[in-house]
C-alpha cells in the first residue's frame, strides 16, 4: 500500500544522546536538543557536527539506567527568544533556567 512506500529523506546521523531527545530549539544556524540524559547540547545546523555543550550529560541518569525515572528532573522543554537572545530551558520538575548564549 502507499502507506508502506519509504518515505524519501537523507538522513544525518549526530553524535548526540544517551536516550531520549526531549526537547528541540532553533537559534539561527544552531539547533539546540536537551536529552534525557540531562545534556543540553548545541549543534551547527550546517555542518550537523556539535559546536557546544551547555550541560553536560549527567552521570546518575546515564550510569544507572535510570533515564525514564528521572525525567522529572531533566529539561522538557526549550525556547530560543531571537530579540532578547535569551534561551528558555524548562524542566519537567517545574524549575526554569534562562541562558544567555554567546
Amino acid at each position: 500500500s502507499p502507506d508502506d512506500a519509504p518515505v524519501n529523506a537523507r538522513v544525518v546521523r549526530y553524535e548526540g544522546h544517551e536516550g531520549d531527545i526531549v526537547a528541540i530549539a532553533q537559534m539561527g544556524t544552531t539547533i539546540i536538543t536537551a536529552g534525557a540524559d540531562g545534556a543540553i547540547l548545541c549543534f551547527s545546523s550546517i555542518s550537523g557536527r556539535i559546536t557546544s555543550v551547555l550541560e553536560q550529560p549527567r552521570a546518575d541518569l546515564v550510569n544507572a539506567g535510570q533515564i525514564e525515572a528521572s525525567l522529572n528532573e531533566v529539561v522538557s522543554s526549550l525556547l530560543f527568544i531571537p530579540r532578547r537572545n535569551l534561551l528558555l530551558v524548562g524542566h519537567s520538575s517545574g524549575r526554569m533556567a534562562v541562558y544567555l548564549p554567546k
